[in-house]
């Protein structure tokens, strides 16, 4: 059974399940240090954030995000409903005005003490000298290896 759905409501929902489980604190660190997956993006606005929210923007996970999302058992069930969204592409989205998904990700339940957490720790490893650039690509790298099958298995971990 499916469910109709305008791309700006599931925009908010991806939003607000983020939101939900802290993973601002972690954007707010990363930043902080002077990175950001939206570096150089014709949307975002200096000192105010994105101006034009997307579908693709909203799924897309950097290296951090997505080993947080592992952590917390959500990974999965976030690549699963983003995977039934059309129109998706780099900074861009084609994603039509109402689509359909099979259903949305529960946050009612979810709290952000282990964001707060994990920003905490990333905070620590900045202050001490590590790059979080490198620690993001790293673990960008990893996910995308270890999940992806379309690489041959000698390359996988």
């Amino acid at each position: 059974m499916t469910m109709e759905i305008k791309k700006q409501d599931l925009i908010q929902h991806g939003l607000k399940v983020l939101q939900s489980v802290g993973s601002h604190y972690i954007c707010e660190v990363c930043i902080n240090s002077g990175n950001s997956c939206c570096f150089g993006c014709q949307h975002l606005e200096d000192g105010i954030g994105c101006q034009k929210r997307n579908t693709s923007c909203t799924a897309w996970l950097c290296g951090l995000q997505m080993f947080f999302l592992n952590e917390i058992g959500l990974l999965d069930d976030w690549e699963n409903l983003w995977d039934q969204i059309p129109g998706q592409g780099f900074r861009e989205d084609n994603t039509p005005e109402r689509i359909n998904i099979k259903s949305f990700l529960p946050f009612e339940d979810l709290d952000d003490k282990a964001g707060k957490l994990v920003a905490e720790k990333i905070e620590l490893f900045v202050k001490d000298g590590g790059d979080i650039d490198k620690l993001e690509r790293q673990l960008n790298k990893d996910f995308v290896l270890k999940n992806s099958i379309n690489f041959h298995p000698l390359f996988r971990r």
